[in-house]
């Protein structure tokens, strides 16, 4: 039996479907009392105003001054962008986003053609992230296109801040990247390439993702040279798109990584080895 989630403002019952996820399961009848559903469509996404403090928004508006960091959330194909320095402010705000349910393998038969409830949150609602699947795909029309340039602009303007559980991941490393170029290297010994630090954006890097170790002097190796390489240098690799997006790096912050493997791991013989 479909279980009733309330009434809309205009008399048209919704209820609750098994995949929809509110977030505030004791707003949800008050906030659909104040939406009136429209009856010539099948979605409606509206933000009502309860006339008090009902919770937080954790959305922000950030300036040049705010500590941001990336964030991957569960299982999000991309990371959100998310504000360190920030509280989340109180709201008297609620956005709901019902549909109408068609016939499909999630949806019970006595749910089809009925309103439901997709999710309901504090606050106001942001544009999609510019990972959303809606915007990989490899032929976009126009149309969507708009939409990634929309999210870009709202998403360089705009940040979340972190839960309580989305700030043990942050506090533990898990997964973020800080989201101004930051590249620390340090060498203490050469041999095969070892790093004392190595990181990019908050993650340790592997120093192969940007190139090769090569003995430029093995034609000319003696055994008083040893196993050891008689003249090692590191020997960068073209600009790689995927591994860039890995690490959220320009192909300029590419050049400069290299520049400095480069010259820290090439050393001529080191001796390590033999």
């Amino acid at each position: 039996m479909a279980n009733l989630f309330g009434v809309s403002k205009n008399g048209i019952e919704v209820f609750a479907h098994p995949a929809g996820h509110p977030h505030r399961e004791d707003l949800v009848e008050e906030a659909l009392s104040l939406v009136e559903l429209p009856t010539d469509n099948t979605f409606c996404l509206k933000t009502v105003d309860f006339g008090r403090v009902i919770g937080v928004n954790h959305l922000v508006e950030t300036t040049e001054n705010d500590t941001i960091c990336y964030l991957r959330r569960g299982n999000r194909p991309g990371e959100s962008r998310m504000v360190l320095n920030r509280k989340p402010e109180e709201t008297s705000l609620v956005t709901v986003i019902c549909c109408v349910c068609r016939k499909d393998k999630d949806t019970p038969d006595e749910l089809v053609g009925k309103w439901v409830v997709v999710t309901l949150f504090e606050g106001t609602p942001g544009e999609k992230e510019p990972f959303d699947n809606a915007f990989t795909e490899k032929d976009i029309d126009d149309r969507a296109m708009i939409g990634y340039l929309k999210a870009e602009a709202f998403w360089r303007t705009h940040a979340l801040v972190p839960t309580e559980q989305e700030t043990k991941q942050i506090e533990n490393g898990e997964d973020i990247y800080c989201g101004q170029f930051q590249f620390e290297f340090e060498v203490s010994n050469a041999y095969c390439m070892s790093a004392e630090k190595a990181i990019i954006n908050g993650r340790w890097f592997d120093i192969y993702d940007f190139g090769s170790h090569e003995d430029f002097g093995w034609q000319h190796r003696t055994e008083e040279d040893g196993y050891g390489c008689v003249d090692g240098h590191f020997v960068p690799d073209g600009f790689n798109e995927d591994i860039a997006k890995k690490y959220h790096i320009t192909e300029d912050e590419w050049d400069e990584i290299c520049d400095t493997l480069q010259e820290e791991c090439s050393w001529g013989h080191c001796g390590w080895c033999d």
